[in-house]
């Protein structure tokens, strides 16, 4: 496939819709559209003070219900590497300072048939309390912290893809 053009936003919204338009084999138009999306990134938490994995719980507008995920955020603070945005988000999401922090997957598509989006995982300790947690004011953000055991992460019906693989790489789940 050849792109012909790739329109700036057709959408006025939080999430920008571009057309783009294709030239196939038989050198046929094709039209796609996708979301134009900053990258993210995502953590397994591990609170060494209790021996408990750090989860978020929110609403999701795409599954129109609360989901219990790992903490994520997007990449939308200018100049901010993936990692301080990771530790930014640990502490605006779940009140803790991060002791240590390790990519364990590098950026990859989340859905590529639709958004240019990548997210990196990381796994992180923490063990001090410094926020109440719960999202960003300024975001609209109303999260619950929810703390696990490794049995009840095992016990527990996970439906996020990135919690999912994160889970499943470490081998949680």
């Amino acid at each position: 496939m050849k792109i012909i053009s790739d329109t700036p936003p057709i959408n006025p919204g939080y999430f920008k819709v571009h057309k783009m338009e294709l030239q196939g084999k038989k050198k046929q138009p094709i039209i796609r559209e996708y979301v134009n999306s900053n990258d993210a990134v995502c953590a397994v938490i591990y609170n060494t003070k209790n021996n408990k994995y750090v989860f978020v719980k929110q609403f999701r507008p795409g599954a129109k219900m609360d989901i219990i995920e790992i903490c994520a955020g997007m990449m939308d603070h200018v100049g901010e590497e993936a990692v301080e945005t990771m530790k930014r988000e640990i502490v605006e999401e779940t009140g803790y300072h991060t002791d240590t922090i390790n990519q364990v997957v590098k950026p990859y598509f989340t859905s590529p048939g639709k958004t240019n989006e990548k997210i990196t995982i990381y796994f992180a300790t923490v063990s001090n309390k410094v926020e109440l947690g719960g999202g960003a004011q300024n975001e609209n953000e109303e999260i619950t912290v929810i703390e696990l055991t490794k049995e009840e992460i095992k016990n527990t019906d996970f439906i996020d893809g990135k919690t999912l693989f994160a889970l499943s790489i470490l081998k949680l789940k």
